[in-house]
């Protein structure tokens, strides 16, 4: 599920990244990373990263709400699709969020707060809940973080002012 949903999603936010680009005025043209148009294809990309996000929010919902093993593994395909759509375009708004010779350092960066921030503790957490509280409960912490990215995504307009 998780390899399938990983590339399809992988494949169409790359997709919806490129169609966001286009319909941004100067984002494609844009010189200098820090010049407007280029401000504007960034948040274009965060816009990408936080409606697939959100999209995927209710799916988790239902996964755990499902009751049988092959809805849920339904449920989470979809989810996975929507929170792999961000894979492209987080990719892009690094390298294109920085000057030139700093994107290798950047992207190196990146992935090692993917895994810091994402992967590295949240396994220990999320068992450290289901020993405290009514597993059912500790597991909706998943699609609140979620929810919580999703917002984090969003880009706000005055950070994306010169």
């Amino acid at each position: 599920v998780t390899v399938v949903a990983g590339a399809v999603g992988t494949l169409a936010g790359g997709r919806w990244a490129d169609r966001a680009l286009a319909r941004t005025p100067g984002a494609l043209a844009a010189a200098a990373w820090d010049e407007p148009g280029a401000k504007a294809g960034t948040n274009a990309l965060l816009r990408v990263c936080g409606l697939s996000t959100a999209i995927a929010v209710p799916f988790v919902v239902a996964c755990f709400l499902m009751p049988t093993a092959g809805l849920f593994f339904a449920a989470a395909f979809v989810a996975e699709i929507f929170l792999f759509l961000s894979t492209s375009p987080v990719s892009a708004i690094g390298l294109r969020a920085v000057p030139p010779e700093l994107r290798a350092s950047a992207m190196a960066a990146m992935i090692f707060a993917i895994h810091l921030f994402g992967d590295l503790w949240s396994p220990s957490l999320l068992g450290l809940l289901k020993d405290h509280l009514v597993p059912a409960i500790a597991m909706m912490v998943v699609p609140l973080t979620f929810a919580w990215a999703a917002y984090l995504w969003w880009p706000r307009a005055r950070e994306a002012r010169a």
